[in-house]
C-alpha cells in the first residue's frame, strides 16, 4: 500500500488552508495530525477520500488502497438499528462480516442485534459506530477524525488497543485530534497550522 500527497494547495476564497504540503504514507504506519479547530484536519481527510476539491498538487494511491474513514460527525440512518446501518455501509463492496461486526460492537458495548434505533444513541455511541464502520471491512488506510469525541475513559482505552492491533496487522491509521491520545504510540506526529503540515518529535 502506498499513498502520496504531493505539493497540495487548498484555499477557501483567499484563505489558504494548505500551501503545497507533502505526505508520503506507507503500510503499517500510525500517524497523528494535531491541530486546532479550523486548522484543516477534516478538510485534508475529505480531500484524501475525494470529497473535497483542491486547487493544485496531487493525491496518488496504489491500486490496493482501501480507505475507511470517520470524518467529523458520523451520519447514519437515524431510524434503523446498529446492524442495519452497518450492513448498509458495507453494501457497496458486499463485504459485511457479521462475526467481525459483532466483535467490534461487543468491544464497544453496542448490541448489534438490538432494536434500539441510532436516533436514540448518545454522542459516544455514535462515535463508536463511526469507528466500527471505518475498520470493519479490513480497510488498509483508516482515517479517524477526533475519534475519541464523547468516549468515556474505558472506551478510550479499548480504542487505543484496537488501533494498536490494526497497525500490528500492517494496516495504516491516521488520527486527527486536538491532543495526544493515551496508549497510542504514533510512528509520526504532525502539527497542522498556518497552511503547513509540520513534522514534530513525539
Amino acid at each position: 500500500m502506498e499513498f502520496q500527497i504531493q505539493n497540495l494547495t487548498k484555499r477557501f476564497g483567499t484563505n489558504i488552508i494548505f500551501n503545497e504540503i507533502n505526505l508520503d504514507i506507507q503500510a503499517g504506519e500510525l500517524i497523528h495530525l494535531q491541530g486546532k479547530n479550523g486548522s484543516g484536519k477534516s478538510t485534508l481527510f475529505k480531500m484524501m477520500i475525494g470529497d473535497e476539491r483542491y486547487q493544485s498538487g496531487s493525491i496518488l494511491s496504489s491500486d490496493d488502497v482501501y480507505v475507511g474513514a470517520l470524518i467529523e460527525n458520523p451520519h447514519f440512518f437515524e431510524y434503523e438499528n446498529a446492524e442495519n446501518n452497518l450492513r448498509y455501509l458495507a453494501k457497496i463492496r458486499g463485504s459485511f462480516e457479521t462475526t467481525t461486526a459483532r466483535e467490534l460492537c461487543t468491544l464497544f458495548d453496542i448490541d448489534l442485534d438490538g432494536k434500539t434505533r441510532v436516533h436514540h444513541f448518545s454522542v459516544g455511541m455514535r462515535e463508536k459506530m463511526g469507528i466500527i464502520q471505518a475498520v470493519m471491512e479490513n480497510q488498509n488506510l483508516v482515517l479517524l477524525d477526533e475519534p475519541t469525541r464523547g468516549l468515556d475513559q474505558d472506551s478510550i482505552v479499548k480504542f487505543a488497543h484496537l488501533v494498536n492491533e490494526i497497525v500490528a496487522e500492517g494496516r495504516t491509521v491516521i488520527i486527527a485530534s486536538h491532543d495526544h491520545i493515551p496508549g497510542i504510540n504514533f510512528s509520526r506526529n504532525y502539527v497542522v497550522a498556518d497552511g503547513e503540515l509540520k513534522r514534530v518529535n513525539s
